[in-house]
């Protein structure tokens, strides 16, 4: 019987990696995936913690990708990184897990599981393999305290998100060690309680201060800290736990099914799976509510529960309960039925997700999930690598093609300077003619490019007519435009103009 769970155990994750591994193949990265890319590349370690004022984010992810991206590696290894990381955890969790063999082979082909985690590089390609460090170490973190609390700080530096969970298992940590060694006497005591709390306390403070910049400087956050903390959060909390279950955790499948349906059967399997918790890892329990609470406070003050971040609520209800029973819970009767019972709530929810990897996968094949690449590609073939090219808007999306074409000249559109690394947002021309040009042709008679994330083209009302009569200095002529069209929602498809002084500029005006 084990050699045939091992079988079918194996024949099911060798699946799985032959899938996200065609996905990774056929994969385009976008903006988000890129700028980590960038900064590994274009900055030293120290100046990559330094950006994480623009960024909003830890640095962990960067510094994984740091030595790569420095030594010249091609672009394509930063799918291949997020991959072997994610369905190495995966696999790690997939065999260490406690839950029945049925239900894990489903988990497998979740959306989150199959496609966005080991596809879409990002940071969160981390939280399996760090999922499967706490899953061993939690039976025995009184044993190796100092293991499992870098276990948990690991888990923080993925991502802000995560800090409200690794906050709970710290917390709920240092009961467990005041409990632990209470009939221990003096400094003896004080260290064995409170030496591993007070470093991932000092580990999480080192985390904030390398984001608390953030505010005032990241255009994902508030500008200012009494501008952070003012904001309504109640109404915004409620609102994501109604589009939770059929916006977040499965979006393809609310119209089929219904939202009402997708909600109900949500919240049903979540309860039922706390339910079962209370039984085997009642701390648990708290844990993962707290753990919600501070994704729920994320959501509704910093940035939204989008892709990734829509799954960990299910992933951690993964992990707590595929944790190892105890030695008496183990011996007990109905162990049996409640692992059946954690093994449906975890199946049900997974299989809700399948309809999502589907479409996803499939649209991944078909189409592209970001058309910077084939922009970058004709760039690289037909334009000259010194010739200037002006991107629009001045925001990241428009601002990762130096990803592709590190020896290329971009230029910001609100600053008309040239940069290599993302930063910030900035302004942009409110309209477009012949003052602009002549302030991005700075005195310069040779010819040079805009490029226009797409839907920019409809701010300016760029149209034929408006090439061919609507410049009296310049001729601008259309050159590329990216197809088919990215499926994914941020639309990232880019269209490329020439423009050519017909006399040489009068002087830099800036439009106002």
């Amino acid at each position: 019987m084990k050699q045939a769970k091992k079988i079918i155990g194996w024949s099911v994750f060798s699946i799985y990696l032959i899938l996200t591994l065609t996905a990774v193949f056929f994969h385009e990265p976008w903006e988000d995936e890129l700028q980590p890319w960038i900064m590994a590349r274009e900055l030293s370690a120290g100046e990559i913690i330094y950006w994480m004022r623009y960024e909003g984010h830890f640095a962990l992810w960067h510094l994984i990708l740091h030595p790569f991206a420095a030594s010249g590696f091609p672009l394509d290894t930063l799918n291949l990184i997020s991959w072997i990381l994610c369905v190495t955890g995966t696999g790690l969790l997939f065999f260490r897990s406690r839950l029945p063999l049925w239900s894990r082979c489903l988990m497998l082909f979740s959306c989150a599981l199959l496609y966005y985690y080991p596809v879409v590089a990002r940071t969160y390609s981390l939280i399996p393999l760090t999922l499967y460090f706490l899953t061993v170490l939690y039976p025995v973190r009184l044993r190796h305290p100092f293991r499992y609390a870098f276990a948990v700080l690991l888990l923080m530096y993925i991502h802000p998100y995560l800090a409200g969970m690794a906050g709970m298992l710290g917390l709920f940590f240092l009961f467990d060690l005041i409990r632990h060694n209470r009939r221990l006497e003096g400094g003896l005591r004080l260290r064995k309680t409170f030496l591993p709390p007070a470093v991932m306390l000092a580990g999480a403070l080192a985390a904030f201060l390398m984001v608390i910049p953030a505010v005032g400087e990241s255009h994902v956050v508030p500008k200012t800290l009494a501008g952070f903390f003012g904001q309504e959060f109640f109404v915004p909390i409620v609102n994501v736990l109604k589009i939770l279950p059929d916006g977040r955790h499965t979006y393809y499948l609310a119209p089929v099914l219904g939202r009402l349906t997708v909600s109900v059967l949500y919240w049903l399997c979540m309860a039922a799976g706390l339910a079962v918790l209370w039984k085997t890892c009642r701390s648990m329990v708290w844990i993962w509510l707290g753990g919600l609470l501070w994704m729920l406070m994320m959501s509704a003050l910093v940035y939204p529960m989008l892709m990734h971040r829509g799954y960990l609520p299910y992933l951690f209800l993964v992990f707590a309960l595929g944790l190892p029973l105890s030695g008496k819970l183990r011996k007990e009767k109905k162990m049996g039925g409640l692992n059946a019972a954690a093994g449906i709530c975890i199946a049900v929810l997974s299989v809700m997700t399948w309809y999502d990897s589907w479409v996803m996968f499939s649209n991944e094949i078909r189409y592209p999930f970001s058309n910077q690449g084939q922009m970058a590609a004709f760039i690289g073939q037909h334009i000259p690598k010194d010739a200037k090219i002006v991107t629009f808007p001045s925001d990241l999306i428009s601002s990762t093609f130096t990803a592709f074409l590190p020896d290329h000249h971009f230029y910001d559109c609100g600053s008309n300077r040239p940069y290599r690394v993302f930063k910030r947002r900035g302004k942009y021309p409110r309209e477009l003619n012949d003052a602009v040009l002549h302030y991005y042709a700075a005195g310069s008679p040779e010819p040079y490019y805009l490029l226009f994330y797409a839907p920019v083209i409809q701010y300016y009302r760029i149209t034929p007519k408006m090439l061919t009569d609507g410049f009296r200095h310049f001729k601008v002529e259309f050159v590329y435009q990216t197809y088919p069209p990215a499926f994914f929602s941020a639309h990232e498809d880019y269209i490329l103009f020439k423009v050519t002084p017909l006399q040489r500029p009068a002087g830099t005006v800036r439009s106002r």
